[in-house]
């Protein structure tokens, strides 16, 4: 199969260019400790001697050497890779390299990162304020690689969950994971589901509950209307893309209900509502109503549709799925560990 074939081909790329660390940086100016995660603002640019925000526009800069997000983001892409190139080849010299990329992000001493966001989506001079708490959004997809790497012996859990359970505190308790919990869009969809993510891979299993059952309201009910629409979504530069990106969050939700004996769904009807009112606009996106200055790719668009369809078995979304089936087969080498978006760029380039 060339999907086995790909990650196959990924999972050595990553394992053989890591491990990786927030330890790596060449510049720890930006931070009093080298175990500190820094990155920059994505949408925002230096003119002259300040900075200004283009909507829709990440600036290529916040991924340079001193910053830690390529980092992060190969580390999960790595790990991701490995343990899905282990299911699907038995090798498990592949699942070792992805304990090492773990162990190496979490656990060793010398190049742990620091469980916060301090300096995260950081624009020099001006506070931080929480933006940059969806950086480890992808650590959601990480935990279901971990959990898969637990139950075979690969990764020993307990230090990866004092981990994030330190994590989850600074989440909770610091003006910047305050400040995103209250925002009404994608990034306070992000900050709910990596809480509710991160409390019940610990094993607060209630606590994750009384999350998910806040999101009903907080989430589901604020974020999207009578008519499917997302209105805190609508005003961006690249407006479709975050309907799509904030309703996969939404989803996400979902799964982790799931994983805890609860449904959301099928509250009010209202994710169905959601998914409906966007799919037409994935295989036509030129009528979109809002403003989109660039076209979404698959890579966005995938997970979207294999989750949507999962769940409310909408025939067009299986007729797009039927359209896009080597596409779509990333997503089905294991029904508990999707790749993250990142990852299936990576994957579409070498079909």
């Amino acid at each position: 199969m060339v999907q086995t074939e790909i990650l196959c081909e990924l999972a050595a790329h990553y394992a053989d260019n890591g491990p990786y660390s927030v330890t790596h940086k060449q510049n720890f100016s930006l931070t009093k400790d080298k175990h500190d995660y820094v990155s920059g603002r994505l949408y925002w640019w230096k003119e002259g001697e300040d900075y200004v925000r283009r909507d829709g526009q990440p600036n290529p800069a916040n991924r340079g050497g001193d910053f830690d997000r390529q980092r992060l983001e190969d580390m999960v892409n790595g790990a991701v890779a490995c343990t899905l190139a282990w299911i699907a080849s038995d090798d498990d010299q592949y699942a070792k390299n992805a304990a090492r990329l773990i162990d190496v992000w979490f656990v060793d001493p010398d190049t742990r990162m620091n469980p916060n966001l301090e300096y995260s989506q950081f624009v020099p001079g001006k506070k931080s304020n929480g933006v940059g708490i969806i950086d480890t959004y992808d650590f959601c997809y990480l935990l279901d690689a971990v959990e898969l790497l637990a139950a075979s012996g690969f990764v020993d859990p307990k230090p990866i969950k004092d981990w994030f359970s330190a994590y989850l505190y600074w989440l909770v308790s610091s003006g910047q994971g305050k400040s995103e919990a209250a925002r009404k869009n994608n990034h306070g969809t992000s900050h709910t589901v990596q809480i509710a993510r991160y409390t019940a891979f610990v094993g607060k299993v209630w606590r994750a509950r009384y999350f998910l059952w806040k999101a009903k309201s907080a989430r589901i009910d604020l974020q999207i209307d009578g008519k499917g629409k997302q209105p805190h979504e609508a005003d961006r530069t690249i407006s479709l893309y975050y309907h799509i990106y904030n309703l996969t969050k939404l989803f996400h939700l979902c799964l982790i209900g799931n994983k805890v004996g609860m449904d959301l769904s099928q509250y009010k009807g209202k994710l169905e509502r959601g998914f409906k009112y966007v799919l037409p606009f994935v295989r036509d996106q030129q009528s979109w109503p809002l403003q989109q200055d660039k076209e979404v790719d698959f890579a966005d668009i995938g997970e979207f549709v294999v989750m949507g369809n999962a769940f409310f078995g909408i025939p067009e979304a299986a007729e797009y799925l039927n359209l896009h089936t080597d596409l779509c087969a990333f997503y089905q080498i294991h029904d508990q560990l999707c790749p993250p978006p990142t990852l299936m760029r990576e994957c579409l380039k070498r079909l």
